[in-house]
């Protein structure tokens, strides 16, 4: 889950959903994406490309993960 620190969602609320996820035994990561970082606005539209890369740098670590 990646969320900026001024995105429309708080991020508060991110963090009630991560760990709820978390108690219930996925594995599910957070990042949140402050304002020194760039990203942090809403829908990251200070900078979407850190935001993207990050995104999909997960999913291609995860996807390989699970061919092995």
């Amino acid at each position: 889950m990646a969320v900026a620190r001024h995105d429309f969602l708080p991020v508060q609320d991110a963090l009630t959903v991560y760990e709820s996820a978390r108690l219930a035994g996925l594995a599910v990561e957070l990042k949140v994406f402050e304002p020194e970082d760039t990203a942090a606005a809403p829908g990251h539209i200070d900078n979407p490309t850190l935001a993207n890369e990050f995104i999909f740098d997960w999913l291609r670590e995860k996807l390989s993960q699970d061919r092995l």
